[in-house]
């Protein structure tokens, strides 16, 4: 019986936390031939002020990008831009994760 565990940033929608749980079902049985049933998942969601790199919590990184991103030509505005259209390339449907911008 395989148990997955996935640990998120509080934010997506039920939509995608439900096809999130299809796929990860549907991985862990072509990779290693569970039966479907078998399978058990645990998704956790963390506020943003719960998680942190370096000590700086996620929210924080945040309102600093938002920041900067009001400032014309803000070098962390182009970084966060930089970010984004990465992420849009890596994973098709980042914007729907992604904090809408202001």
């Amino acid at each position: 019986m395989p148990l997955i565990q996935i640990t998120l940033l509080e934010g997506r929608t039920e939509a995608q936390k439900a096809a999130l749980i299809k796929a990860v079902t549907k991985a862990v049985v072509e990779a290693i031939g569970a039966p479907p049933e078998s399978v058990r998942i645990a998704l956790y969601e963390l506020p943003r002020t719960h998680w942190a790199v370096g000590g700086v919590t996620k929210a924080e990184l945040e309102a600093r990008a938002q920041a900067a991103d009001a400032v014309p030509g803000g070098a962390e505005g182009e970084r966060t831009d930089r970010l984004r259209a990465g992420a849009g390339e890596a994973l098709p449907d980042a914007d729907e994760a992604l904090p809408a911008r202001r």
